[in-house]
Parts: structure tokens; sequence; C-alpha cells
């Protein structure tokens, strides 16, 4: 190794002009004076890390114009004078992680234009651009053709665009976009169709819409917003039709609806809702089916009124149902919410509006009459029913009735006036009685234990 650590009063290092091999790693660290160490021209092998870190004054990178490999890390960080980053233009590969990081006065990232590859396919081996103040595109940096591992932008305060910088279509791993305050543009991911890790996108208060993600299929993790004051739809995700693990988006000012998920079938744990103050409705959801035993939590929406959107989701595939402090949901007694407390499911439903402010008042609403026809004298007892229900009040003889699903599938049929009719074999849920004679139909819902 060839290590250059603190020389409070080093101003270069030209005595080394010479070095064209190092073994293992190149450190360059905590020297203040330090200006410039552009001797490293001749460079041919180095056999691990570059390593230039807390050097106050350096202005410029040790130009390693006869490298066109990295075998380890490249970790830029803490620079406060470093402007550019030229002086790696010949570098195509790195074969584990790129940092760049804590360079307040770094502006551009030409210099990387040639970096085709970070990671190797080696665990761990990712991509941090974090915490350069100055930084406000991506320009001159690949494209990449491939990232090991994750990519995290996180904290650069003048970010306003992505730029093209990746080319390949799936992050190994994670990819977290964290409080870039500026960033408007995220089209630079337009060739991502898979993210095997989790995707965060928190406090990039600028951000309108996630245009740029247009192309992405799958998540294999979380996929997690928070706090993108600026975000008023879901737009960019209409190709997204599986989430691997959590779905939690929470603390959004502005956004409305979910318009953009309508392809959105499966996530494979919890569908989290909350703080979202001008959330109005779910349809964009709309689709969603599964859910892998995850719970639903939909909390602190202050002007969501129903939970239509959710209407398709399979009550046998989630857990638990949270609903509470959203002061205008009403509107709660939708087929998938419907079938799952009758089938006995857990449950925290309070602090709502009318209609929504407990299981059994969504209960009750679920047995409202859905067909808009008087039924005043047909008498359904029990309901809900573990084993036997008795209907009277019609002439079964002028009259046929049909037991129907939830999916509109007729289960059974009678015809004998006062019958106890047999439902001790269907399993438990909402079902309705289609009653029909010679000019009416009555719908009477019935709940099976």
């Amino acid at each position: 190794s060839l290590i250059i650590d603190a020389n409070p009063e080093l101003l270069n290092v030209n005595a080394l002009g010479n070095v064209d091999e190092i073994g293992d790693r190149l450190q360059i660290s905590n020297n203040a004076k330090i200006t410039e160490v552009s001797v490293f021209d001749d460079l041919e092998y180095l056999g691990n890390d570059v390593m230039i870190q807390y050097n106050a004054s350096l202005l410029a990178l040790p130009l390693l114009y006869s490298l066109d490999s990295i075998f380890g890390n490249v970790i830029i960080e803490g620079n406060d004078s470093l402007t550019s980053v030229k002086g790696l233009d010949s570098i195509r590969w790195i074969t584990y992680g790129l940092q760049i990081t804590n360079n307040h006065k770094l502006a551009s990232l030409e210099g990387l234009q040639n970096l085709h590859s970070i990671g190797d396919g080696i665990l761990g081996a990712g991509l941090e651009i974090n915490n350069n103040d100055l930084l406000t595109n991506f320009s001159g940096f690949g494209p990449l053709e491939y990232v090991g591992s994750y990519i995290i932008i996180q904290d650069n305060d003048a970010l306003v665009s992505l730029s093209e910088f990746i080319s390949f279509d799936t992050i190994r791993t994670n990819f977290h976009l964290w409080n870039n305050p500026n960033l408007t543009d995220i089209s630079a991911l337009q060739h991502v169709r898979h993210i095997d890790g989790s995707a965060w996108l928190l406090y990039n208060t600028s951000l309108p819409d996630l245009s740029g993600l247009n192309g992405l299929n799958t998540i294999g993790g979380d996929l997690f917003l928070l706090a993108n004051d600026h975000l008023e739809s879901l737009q960019g995700l209409e190709n997204l039709h599986t989430i691997g693990n959590h779905f939690g988006i929470t603390r959004h000012l502005n956004l409305h609806d979910f318009t953009g998920l309508n392809s959105l079938t499966t996530i494979q744990g919890d569908l989290r809702i909350s703080l979202n103050d001008s959330l109005n409705n779910l349809h964009g959801l709309i689709h969603l089916r599964e859910m892998d035993q995850g719970q639903i939590l939909i909390t602190s929406n202050p002007f969501l009124h129903s939970l239509s959107g959710l209407n398709n989701v399979d009550p046998t595939t989630f857990s638990y149902l949270q609903l509470d402090s959203s002061s205008v949901l009403s509107d709660c007694a939708i087929e998938s919410i419907c079938q799952y407390l009758a089938m006995g499911g857990v449950s925290l439903i309070e602090v709502n509006a009318t209609g929504c402010n407990s299981a059994d008042e969504v209960i009750a609403a679920c047995l409202v009459d859905v067909s808009d026809i008087d039924e005043r004298d047909i008498i359904l007892s029990p309901n809900p029913a573990n084993n036997y229900i008795t209907i009277r009040g019609i002439d079964l003889e002028e009259a046929k009735v049909q037991f129907i699903d939830l999916l509109g599938r007729k289960r059974d049929e009678w015809s004998q006036n006062g019958m106890m009719l047999d439902i001790s074999r269907f399993s438990p849920g909402i079902y309705y009685l289609l009653v029909s004679m010679e000019q009416k139909q009555f719908v009477l819902p019935v709940i099976k234990k």
C-alpha cells in the first residue's frame, strides 16, 4: 500500500512521480494543505482501493490515466475544496464499490464518463452519492451498464436531475433516494425493470411524480414512500405489478390518489397508508388481489372517505385490518372488507366517521340491502348464522331462491316457503340470497359465521 495520511503541512506529493505499481491500496487522507496529487499518471497497476478522504484543500484527484480498472473500492469523501472527479477518466471497471460523499464544492461528475461497471457481482458492492451540496445533475457519469448491489443517492441539496447514468434493467439489491430536496427529474431510471431489493423514496420534497420508473415491473422487497411533499399521484408506476414485501406510503401533503398503480396485483406484505393530508380515494388499487398474509393499516388520512379501490383484495390473503383516525372515512363496507370481517378476521376499527367506527358498524353496513327494493315483508333469521337460516314472508311456490357468493356464483337453490335453509357446508363469509318472483327480485345479504 501507499498511504499518505495526517500530514498537516504537506503541500504536494511530487516526489512520488515515478511510481508505476502499488500492490495494495492508494490512500491519501487527512492532509489539510495538500492541493494536488497529479503525479500518478504513470501508475499502471493498483491492487486494491483508491481512498481520497478529508483533504480540505485538495482541488483535483490523482490522474490515473494508465488504469482502466480498480480492484477494490473508490472512496472520494470529505474533500471540501474538490470541484470535479476528473482524473478517473480512463476507469472502466471498479470491482467493489464507488462512494462519492461529503464533498461540499463538488459540482460535476465529469470524469466518470467511461465507467461501465461497479461491483463485479460481489455482494455489498454498490454506488453511493451522498451529501455533495453543489451537485446539480449526473451529467458526465456513465451510463453504467452494471452495479452489483445497492444504489444510494442521498442528501444532495442542489441535485435536480439524475441525468441518464444507468443503462441496465435490474438493480441487484436496494435503491434508496433520500432527502434530495430539489430533485424533480428521475427519468434516468427509465431502463429499470426490476429492483431485487427495496425501493425507498424519502423526503424528496420537490418530486412531482414518479415518471422515469415507467418500465418498472417488480420490486423484490419494500416500496416505501415518505414525505415527498410535492408528489400528487403515483404516475410512473403504471407497469408495476408485484411488490415483494411491504408497501408503505406516509406523510404526503399533496397526494390526492393512487393513480399510476392500476397494474398492481400483488403485495407480499403489509399495506400501510397513513398521514396523507390530501388523499381522497384509493381507486388506483382496484386490481390489487393478493397480500400473502400481510396487514392492511389505513390511519390518519383526513380526507379519505371510502375504501373503494380495495374491493378485489382476496380476504383470505390478509391477516389484520386497522382503520383509524380518518375523520371522514364512512364507506368501509366493500366486498373484501365485509368478507374478511364476516370470517372473523382480527381488526381495529375506531375514530373514523359514522359507518366505519367499529367492526360492528361495518358489518351492519355490509348487511344493507343492495337491490334498493323494499324487502320489509321478508324475514331472515338468524343473520349472521352458523348452520341454518329461515326465510319467511314470501310465497316460495311462486319464487326461486338462489344462494350466491361474492364472485356471483350460484352455490345452492331452494323453492319451499318457510324452509330452514342449510348453509352449514359453506365457508364463513358474506353471501346473498337472490329471490326471483314474477315482477320482482330481492337481494338479501347473509353472513355465514
